[in-house]
């Protein structure tokens, strides 16, 4: 994620004004002058806003040639606002811009990048249209720059993806869950691997004490991290703070990953799963391997521990309990199961006892005071009773 402290508004609304009209006279002059070639002609329907052009197309299979209105978008954004002559609408008159300036620039390069597919990988598509079987379970930051099949070498088909803010794993986030589970229950992943990268505007953010508007609840995880640790984080340069906490965020959600009840109940399965953290650098393109690899259950630290998908509420009504975590079950004791009724008269025994003459009616005060005590003593009782177990 981009540095959110380096974003201004630039947008005016002297700037939209005068996108509005110049895209209007692109528009009017490309459907009057579009290639002679092109049979139908192409009408394009922009929807003007203050930050994007959004181009709506009537036809989708077009060849991948650089239309005026390419050129024309390119001219404005560069600051040339020259009259639209015929030259300048000429097919071979000018050069192709050197970055995406469009979504047809988007649509022309996928039908580039499916035609050379084709040709080096005959028969992918085919085979991918049939099943998915990804053995990389990949959660990254949604950062543009950090693009996960790219920076790993990998295509179509190689990995199953989750991104968001600062690659955070946090057990509220029902879509991150939703993924994990279809990843590993699903998909069977072999590794799960979760990829920060340095200079994360995420991280960045979390550290100063301005706001951000909504992305501050999400953030919020982040500020734990650092005052967690705040003591060492203090005390290093500002310049390595940062990376620091990047790391630390990613050490954070492999050890999230592993308390999950979708990750544990894979291993009780003997199911093959690792989790690993990674970082990416910006400045040189390098995956580098903070070594935090997670294999099995008893890695994972004891409270965060589940018993195997049957639960303790399932153990309970087939009349056993747990003796542990992975430990063998024992049989509740019929002696035991028969205090718990008896600690129930005993205490609906002491309100009758002590107030012979109160009414069915609202308890008052007084009443809901002793109710209070009475609660507070059973439930002693009966965590007695579980005690000796």
């Amino acid at each position: 994620m981009e540095d959110m402290n380096d974003k201004t508004p630039t947008t005016t609304a002297t700037a939209t004004t005068q996108l509005n009209s110049h895209v209007t006279n692109i528009v009017t002059a490309a459907n009057q002058h579009y290639h002679h070639n092109h049979n139908p002609p192409r009408n394009i329907n922009p929807v003007v806003t203050n930050n994007a052009i959004i181009l709506q197309q009537q036809h989708h299979h077009e060849p991948a040639i650089q239309s005026p209105l390419h050129r024309a978008l390119s001219s404005f954004e560069s600051g040339v606002n020259t009259p639209l002559s015929d030259a300048a609408w000429s097919t071979t008159s000018a050069t192709p811009p050197t970055r995406l300036e469009t979504l047809l620039d988007v649509l022309d390069n996928n039908r580039k990048w499916a035609d050379q597919i084709v040709t080096t990988h005959p028969g992918l598509f085919e085979k991918l249209e049939k099943k998915q079987e990804p053995d990389i379970l990949w959660i990254g930051c949604s950062d543009a720059r950090v693009p996960a099949e790219n920076i790993c070498g990998l295509g179509p088909g190689d990995l199953f993806v989750h991104r968001n803010i600062a690659n955070v794993v946090v057990h509220t986030d029902l879509s991150m869950l939703s993924v994990l589970q279809y990843a590993v229950d699903i998909l069977k992943v072999k590794h799960i691997v979760v990829c920060g990268h340095y200079k994360c505007g995420g991280c960045m953010s979390a550290m100063s004490n301005k706001q951000f508007g909504l992305i501050d609840n999400w953030l919020r995880n982040i500020k734990d991290i650092y005052s967690a640790n705040s003591s060492q984080l203090d005390s290093l340069p500002e310049a390595e703070k940062g990376d620091v906490l990047v790391e630390l965020n990613v050490a954070k959600s492999v050890l999230n990953l592993c308390h999950t009840t979708i990750v544990q109940n894979a291993w009780d399965r003997k199911q093959q799963l690792s989790i690993h953290g990674w970082v990416y650098r910006l400045s040189d393109g390098i995956l580098e391997d903070l070594e935090l690899c997670i294999n099995h259950k008893e890695e994972v630290n004891s409270i965060y521990t589940y018993v195997t998908n049957t639960g303790i509420h399932t153990a309970k009504r087939r009349g056993t309990v747990s003796s542990g975590i992975g430990g063998a079950r024992s049989p509740i004791s019929l002696a035991s199961m028969s205090k718990v009724p008896s600690a129930i008269n005993s205490w609906a025994g002491a309100l009758t006892t002590q107030s012979p003459s109160r009414s069915s009616a609202t308890p008052s005060a007084l009443n809901k005071k002793e109710l209070a005590s009475m609660a507070e003593s059973l439930s002693q009782e009966l965590a007695n009773i579980q005690m000796e177990q």
